[in-house]
């Protein structure tokens, strides 16, 4: 047998053969050369298919690696040999032990990758009828699909996709495979990935950009764009920044792309980005490049509501007459306009139109229009008599021209909810540290406001001591000194743990009885940091709703698998009532919410003493507001109260920093009592005996 690769290298074969038949069955043929290379390598390289079956009846190793970690796979591949493939798998199949068929190389390449290089069709073919799994990540995170729109193997990806395998599945940088192929602009594999059951709506990890974004952002031909939205992709998506398809389309000045989105019904035109701009704003600090659209300029301008203020303050309102686009007075007469609304300049739309009567007129006549429109929900008795033309019209139009002039307003009275907005006091400094006595003494707020409209928290002894928290922060490796603190008040949600305070059951079955609001507050720890949500439960109503501080996703870098945690919130409250609805962030918040908006103004309105996040005084902010404001739907009241700061030209960190003063002066006073305060509570610069009198403190309060 010395002379085996010496017949190899000179091609004998048939000599090499009949050296082979030889041998005793037992002979071992698992045997190489200097280099490495084994004489299964050699008889695949040279195609020797006689001697493979001989070889594979006296059981030789098929989990043979190359110096690069290939299997032996990788050569009938490699050389389009697909009956010496079809030998090995039939062969494969046959051993007991790991197949070869998904090995992977020292770059994490399988055979099946290996097909998509070498652009062989036949050998990929044959190894997923074998059962070769096509999901498997190579070191750059490709499966082989993703791996074929590398290499524009557009026959390979249509196979796939006939195969009606799962094409759900999502790259590294959660992309689906239908934003992949957008990505390489590959028009037949995206109308074809349209007609099976893919996600439309999802949204990559860095920017939140979805399907549609992207057909914009990479301009692909509008056709693409409008067969997506027709498949029942949501237009309205907004990416991590708040913008819509609609928005970057206007930016990129691709009117064929904004002449289909606006052919739809279901546009929201009065959707905000991070800056606080509405579509239209995009468009009226671009006008320039859309004077030639008229068309587009109506479309935007008849659907926004105009009053909606940008972080400016500006409202669209401010840009059309800035810009003097008043070409079209029909339209504007058919809108509300409040021209007395500021910008943060301190700068009406009333303040530069005052003395053009022109532009007054059509503030009039928008005034007397809306007058008939609202005829149903007015309150002043001269704007009924007007709406209902009972008086000469003319007439009607010098009352209103007075109204505006004198008393500043320039919309009628209608009977609507009256929105209650805490301004808070304002403080200059700032001694909320949104610790855990800070998130309970927030609760205790709420509790000391709202308990004679029947609110409830789940708060019991003790508070001080959770035995399964403490486990589970040791089994961590974690040492945290839970006994010398609050810590069994709040749902704990640690890394991706839901742990209740010991006495929950008990004192959510007593709420649920006694009571028609109870609120319980959630704490949130990951290996990034802490964060905080909280539950607001209408038990009549039987819902419950998650709030959380950013709006309606989570945190950007700070993802804690919301989705994970709703559906062990949604499981535990359905055992309580069946009939509950659960709402989860995104069913009724903004994308850009109220923490976002305080993180845009933070570095104007900074302080010493500021946390590094006020997302527990946000979420006692939100349900002071909802019990404040118990008519009003959460989805409307989130809308009404972003707009009413912007309004009242209130900067959010101001806002939310004067409203913990709340929050800080009731825990002050229970401190004052020993003698500490909050630098000495945090430090821990106090003694167990403190800590339980606190305790009794706090559930005789409630």
């Amino acid at each position: 047998m010395d002379d085996i690769f010496d017949l190899i290298k000179s091609q004998n074969f048939d000599k090499l053969k009949k050296i082979i038949l030889d041998q005793p069955n037992n002979t071992d043929f698992n045997i190489h050369d200097e280099y490495n290379n084994y004489l299964i390598h050699y008889i695949l390289i040279y195609n020797q298919s006689d001697i493979l079956n001989i070889l594979l009846k006296r059981s030789i190793r098929l989990d043979i690696l190359d110096i690069d970690g290939r299997t032996i796979l990788h050569i009938p591949i490699k050389f389009n040999n697909v009956k010496m493939l079809e030998t090995l798998l039939i062969y494969n199949k046959e051993l007991i032990g790991i197949s070869i068929i998904d090995i992977r190389d020292n770059l994490r390449l399988t055979a099946l990758h290996y097909c998509i290089i070498l652009n062989n069709i036949d050998c990929l073919k044959l190894l997923i009828e074998n059962g070769a799994d096509p999901m498997i990540r190579d070191n750059d995170g490709n499966n082989v699909l993703q791996l074929a729109l590398e290499y524009e193997r557009t026959d390979i990806i249509l196979y796939f996709i006939n195969l009606n395998i799962n094409l759900n599945f999502l790259s590294l940088n959660n992309e689906s495979f239908l934003q992949l192929a957008i990505a390489y602009k590959k028009i037949d594999i995206i109308n074809m990935l349209l007609k099976k059951q893919i996600n439309l709506n999802n949204q990559e990890k860095e920017y939140g950009l979805g399907a549609l974004h992207q057909c914009v952002v990479l301009n692909m031909p509008p056709v693409i764009t409008d067969n997506i939205i027709k498949n029942g992709c949501n237009i309205n998506l907004q990416d991590y920044y708040g913008n819509t398809s609609l928005m970057y389309a206007i930016v990129d000045k691709l009117y064929d792309h904004i002449k289909v989105f606006i052919n739809y019904s279901q546009l929201n035109y009065n959707l905000t980005n991070s800056k606080g701009e509405t579509a239209l704003h995009i468009l009226l600090e671009n006008y320039e490049n859309y004077i030639d659209y008229p068309n587009i300029i109506t479309t935007l301008i008849k659907n926004t509501d105009l009053n909606i203020q940008d972080n400016n303050g500006n409202t669209c309102l401010y840009l059309i007459f800035q810009n003097k686009i008043l070409s079209n007075h029909d339209l504007l007469e058919n809108k509300e306009l409040n021209i007395f609304i500021k910008n943060n300049d301190n700068i009406s739309t009333y303040d530069f139109i005052q003395n053009k009567p022109e532009y007054i007129n059509i503030v009039i006549n928008s005034f007397y229009n809306y007058l008939i429109i609202n005829k149903d929900k007015l309150t002043l008795d001269w704007e009924l008599v007007c709406a209902n033309k009972k008086e000469n019209e003319q007439k009607c139009k010098d009352k209103i021209k007075n109204i505006i002039i004198k008393e500043h307003r320039s919309i009628p009275k209608v009977t609507d909810y009256e929105l209650i907005l805490d301004n808070g006091i304002f403080v200059n400094t700032c001694y909320y540290t949104g610790s855990h006595i800070d998130i309970l003494f927030g609760l205790l707020f709420l509790y000391d406001k709202f308990k004679n409209n029947n609110m409830g928290i789940i708060i019991d002894y003790p508070l001080t001591s959770n035995k399964q928290l403490e486990d589970y922060f040791k089994s961590l490796g974690i040492n945290y000194n839970y006994k010398l603190d609050f810590c069994n008040f709040e749902i704990n949600w640690s890394y991706q743990k839901m742990i209740m305070p010991t006495y929950f059951d008990e004192e959510i079955k007593s709420k649920i009885k006694n009571t028609d609001y109870i609120i319980i507050p959630i704490g949130i720890e990951t290996n990034i940091g802490s964060h905080a949500n909280i539950l607001f439960y209408d038990v009549k109503k039987s819902i419950i709703e998650r709030f959380e501080p950013n709006g309606a996703n989570y945190p950007k870098d700070l993802n804690y698998n919301p989705k994970l945690l709703d559906q062990l919130l949604e499981i535990k409250f359905k055992k309580l009532d069946s009939d509950i609805k659960y709402k989860r962030p995104y069913e009724y918040l903004p994308i850009i919410g109220f923490q976002i908006l305080e993180n845009i103004n933070y570095s104007k309105c900074k302080r010493i003493g500021d946390p590094n996040g006020f997302c527990g005084v946000w979420c006692i902010w939100w349900i002071y507001h909802k019990m404040k404001n118990l008519q009003i739907e959460s989805k409307e009241l989130a809308e009404k109260l972003i707009k009413e700061i912007k309004f009242k030209n209130i900067n959010f960190k101001t806002l939310i920093r004067n409203f913990s003063k709340n929050i800080t002066d009731l825990r002050d006073t229970f401190l004052k009592k020993y003698n500490i305060d909050i630098n000495d509570f945090i430090s821990y610069n106090y003694d167990k005996n403190i800590l339980n009198n606190l305790e009794k403190d706090i559930i005789k309060y409630i």
